[in-house]
């Protein structure tokens, strides 16, 4: 689906600046293996309403959309339990996961 192509390469993107790299990569690999449904209902959508749409327009709102998805689905797993319940003291990549 080029759609979805689309919108995890715009997504890549955008998080392709965050430092520290260890949680570049964190997020990186989340929007790697996330559905691009959010995304892709957004290129749909604009396309559908306006055909003459500015595609790179378009695939950068599309990398907004899924990101803010991501932000919010991971903000509800941080609510549903709690991250440092069980965690081993000497792994930081459980704080990481958090901050991602």
């Amino acid at each position: 689906m080029e759609e979805a192509e689309q919108a995890r390469a715009a997504a890549r993107d955008a998080v392709a600046d965050i430092e520290p790299d260890g949680l570049r990569a964190v997020i990186d690999d989340q929007v790697a293996s996330s559905s691009m449904l959010p995304g892709v209902l957004t290129v749909l959508s604009a396309r559908v309403v306006d055909g003459s749409v500015d595609d790179d327009a378009v695939t950068r709102r599309a990398a907004g959309v899924q990101l803010i998805y991501e932000g919010l689905r991971t903000t509800r797993d941080l609510v549903a339990e709690e991250p440092w319940a069980h965690t081993d003291e000497q792994d930081p990549s459980d704080d990481l996961d958090v901050l991602a």
